[in-house]
């Protein structure tokens, strides 16, 4: 990598940004800003007590994603890092990786198509049909455009990871090992942080479709909810399945290694005719057979009862969209 592709992967361009401090002043600098514009242009500010739920979780949906941004960054980022063996892959990786996460000129762009997109349906249809009012310009543009980064985020995402996945199993695989702790080969902390992305993913997607900018069909908005809780945990169910296969794949073929080879030591320390060659023979029986056990022992769904509860979350994301549409 040359210096300014380092510079690059090595820092967020968001860093700023991210700090409890710089959250709050963003958001009472957009709320300002929209109340100012509010004034020059006549527009209503406090339209309804609907919107203006929609409009706090539209706040709260623009820190949430770029807190969640600056956190799949670092994780993704320690990840290849620190279990991508070759470095031509790992640098390229990270470049690519900069390239969906960490790139603003990207960022903008995608920004721009949302608004773009936002912008049409507003004032094609929004407008002249719904006979809604222009409000909250500044955040519901900035909103718009969180959702396009988001999009893009999403399915440069799934491209990356499908294109890295030989690598990722590659790399996963020569880890497992049976006498960790956990029990699970040393990849429970896979599948906790794939939860986690899980979880990050389903509440932000809860709280960007409670803050439609206006009065949507409280079940056109269900359903695009659930469609995004079912793709999430599509997701989800895979990486575990891959998890699951990993582990299955490396207890099976270890499983018979070790049996043949043990076999093999029984059967030549039959033949053994000194005590001390028979005794290092058994020495290391032993140790196979302890290992033997290590790994039929080994569980391969690497899940426990609150991983399981992790999948209320599809269903907690919904709580903002009722609250919205209870008032």
């Amino acid at each position: 990598m040359n210096r300014s592709e380092v510079n690059r992967v090595s820092d967020f361009y968001l860093n700023k940004l991210t700090s409890p401090a710089s959250l709050a002043f963003l958001a009472i600098a957009l709320v300002l800003a929209d109340y100012i514009l509010s004034l020059l242009l006549g527009l209503s500010f406090l339209v309804s007590p609907l919107e203006t739920f929609a409009f706090s979780f539209r706040l709260l949906s623009i820190c949430a994603a770029i807190l969640a941004l600056k956190y799949v960054w670092v994780k993704v980022t320690v990840f290849l890092t620190s279990y991508i063996d070759d470095e031509k892959a790992k640098s390229l990786m990270l470049i690519r990786l900069a390239k969906i996460v960490n790139d603003p000129v990207r960022h903008i762009v995608a920004m721009i198509a949302a608004n773009l997109v936002y912008n049409a349906v507003v004032f094609g249809y929004v407008l002249p049909i719904l006979r809604w009012n222009l409000a909250h310009l500044v955040v519901n543009s900035l909103w718009a455009g969180i959702i396009g980064i988001g999009v893009y985020v999403a399915a440069s995402g799934i491209i990356f990871l499908h294109d890295i996945l030989p690598y990722l199993k590659e790399a996963i695989s020569i880890r497992v090992d049976p006498y960790h702790p956990d029990g699970y080969g040393g990849l429970r902390e896979f599948s906790v942080l794939v939860i986690k992305f899980f979880l990050l993913t389903v509440l932000l997607l809860g709280l960007l479709v409670a803050s439609v900018p206006y009065a949507v069909n409280f079940t056109l908005l269900s359903a695009i909810l659930l469609a995004g809780n079912v793709f999430a945990s599509t997701l989800l169910s895979y990486s575990i399945y891959m998890f699951h296969e990993i582990l299955s794949d490396f207890k099976h073929k270890e499983l018979v290694r070790v049996s043949k080879e043990l076999s093999e030591l029984r059967l030549e320390a039959e033949r053994r005719s000194t005590t001390e060659q028979k005794l290092l023979l058994y020495i290391d029986l032993i140790e196979r057979e302890l290992y033997h056990i290590k790994v039929s022992t080994l569980k391969t769904w690497p899940l426990s009862m609150t991983d399981v509860l992790s999948f209320a979350g599809a269903v907690v994301n919904f709580l903002p969209l009722l609250l919205i549409f209870s008032v």
